[in-house]
């Protein structure tokens, strides 16, 4: 399949979208400050609880969860840090196709935003969604390692992937 193939087939909706960190460039959180990929968000976390700077996810995650020691905190500071506010015009672009199925392993809510300010309908899922439940006529958007939008105390260790 060539350029203009692919393009075509997405314009169709015969195409599946795969969203990485990349995606929520020029998205703004509630604070108005950028999203973060999940290497700034990791050194973000660490200068939170000044502990030596790590890139690493999982690790700089779990040194903030224990120093923080406070769950309802963490959800808290995550929630601003991740929900989005603001995007990009591109954002609505990409949203505005026709798109057959939507992964993401971002944990923001980027993608439902667009959708919402081009006014398209969507549903969001995580792993532990019963997928069966959705409509099958529904644009779906499963998020991989969880989402901002259902990220609570009893879910941060498991559904929640920090890594």
């Amino acid at each position: 399949m060539n350029y203009n193939d692919a393009i075509s087939s997405a314009i169709d909706g015969h195409c599946l979208l795969f969203l990485g960190a990349g995606f929520s460039i020029g998205a703004r959180n509630i604070e108005g400050k950028s999203i973060l990929s999940s290497q700034d968000l990791a050194v973000e976390l660490c200068k939170r609880v000044n502990v030596d700077i790590t890139t690493d996810l999982k690790d700089a995650s779990d040194d903030y969860i224990e120093i923080k020691n406070d769950i309802d905190c963490v959800v808290e500071e995550l929630s601003v840090l991740l929900k989005a506010s603001e995007i990009d015009s591109f954002h609505k672009s990409i949203a505005s196709l026709d798109w057959k199925y939507v992964y993401t392993t971002n944990y923001d809510n980027v993608y439902e935003l667009a959708c919402l300010k081009i006014n398209k309908n969507y549903k969001y899922a995580t792993l532990s969604t019963d997928i069966h439940s959705i409509s099958a006529k529904s644009h779906v958007v499963l998020h991989l390692n969880g989402m901002i939008e259902f990220l609570n105390k009893d879910n941060i260790m498991s559904e929640f992937k920090l890594t």
